[in-house]
């Protein structure tokens, strides 16, 4: 396993563990990669949403999802009403262009929880970036849309997800490849100071029961 695939799983393992992820039997999973979380999940319906042209794009060839489909371009997702119990975006929002379509149809077939991923593109690493000139944001027809940091992605989750209220939020100091971090550290690091160092912002959000609004 390249130290990619061990950062990307050593990052939902701590969401698993402090979202308690476990409990979900039916999930939906848009922009799946590589079926990270099937493997730590292992619930009784998965479905993987991703697209094949993207993947390759990234070198991705040994993956096939289960769906697949342009998040950005396809008008309505294949899925019922409220069908699944938990649907993940995990670092996916910033790259559509047409992501207030996105939101409404992951809030269509949800049928109570969310687990919405998005980047700090303020963090230490990319501030060095561009103190010596570097784009931060990879110039290509899949980068990000949109500029998150610590403190706007919480407010467009409460602008988009106004149905939902947020259980539990996570930041986690993340960098490609750096395996080498212990879990511990990677989440004391944003408590000194996350603006600095959460790589990433997760959020577990459930519905408003429709009995109480």
């Amino acid at each position: 396993m390249n130290k990619y695939y061990v950062w990307r799983y050593r990052t939902f393992d701590v969401l698993k563990k402090k979202m308690r992820l476990g409990q979900f039997k039916n999930v939906l999973d848009l922009g799946a990669d590589s079926d990270y979380f099937k493997t730590l999940l292992n619930p009784n319906r998965y479905v993987s949403v991703d697209s094949v042209k993207i993947l390759k794009h990234f070198g991705i060839n040994s993956f096939e999802p289960d769906v697949d489909m342009d998040l950005d371009t396809i008008k309505k997702y294949p899925f019922k009403d409220k069908e699944f119990d938990l649907i993940i975006a995990s670092q996916v929002l910033e790259h559509l262009h047409n992501i207030d379509h996105a939101i409404s149809e992951i809030k269509r077939i949800s049928s109570r929880f969310l687990l919405i991923g998005l980047p700090n593109d303020m963090r230490i690493d990319t501030r060095l970036r561009c103190l010596f000139g570097i784009n931060p944001i990879n110039i290509s027809k899949f980068a990000h849309c949109r500029l998150f940091d610590a403190y706007n992605s919480d407010s467009f989750i409460s602008e988009n997800f106004k149905e939902f209220k947020i259980v539990c939020k996570v930041l986690i100091y993340t960098g490609t490849g750096e395996s080498h971090i212990p879990n511990k550290i990677r989440l004391m690091l944003p408590k000194i100071s996350k603006n600095l160092f959460a790589g990433e912002i997760y959020y577990l959000l459930e519905k408003h029961s429709e009995r109480n609004g």
